[in-house]
């Protein structure tokens, strides 16, 4: 690939290893689950956790859309469009059959705690909770809530 090039492809850090892995010259064990950067597949989607229970995120993106379950509620977000993600499309019938599909790859992907999500093999996402502050008695907290 030449230095001028732009690639799309969907990557996480996952795929940093397999990358360096291969410019080294050196097999990628199959335990890994990223892909080379530079050689690696071309993934049709890409899914992301960080963190469990009520703090729990997700996301599922198909190289365009992108959809985020918040607590009970989605966010569905035209990238091509919207790269800044200002514009939410999870209730706009022109989106339906988007988010319906995004919301089937993105159950396809749970384990655990995440499976609370669901009901009857629906997402239904965890219900309302006032999220109050914890008090914060370290250096963090210095200059207002994080």
């Amino acid at each position: 690939m030449a230095a001028d090039t732009l690639d799309d492809r969907l990557v996480g850090w996952q795929d940093v290893m397999p990358t360096l892995l291969g410019l080294a010259g050196v097999p990628t064990p199959t335990s890994v689950e990223g892909h080379s950067m530079i050689t690696g597949e071309r993934r049709q989607r890409f899914y992301g956790e960080v963190g469990e229970g009520r703090r729990a995120t997700r996301m599922i993106h198909d190289g365009r859309h992108k959809l985020i379950p918040v607590g009970n509620r989605v966010q569905l977000f035209d990238l091509e469009q919207d790269p800044d993600e200002i514009i939410d499309l999870s209730g706009a019938a022109s989106h339906a059959e988007v988010r319906q599909h995004l919301e089937g790859d993105l159950i396809e992907e749970f384990y655990g705690s995440d499976l609370e999500w669901l009901r009857d093999g629906a997402l239904i996402g965890l219900p309302d909770e006032e999220d109050l502050p914890t008090p914060n008695r370290g250096l963090s907290g210095q200059r207002g809530l994080h």
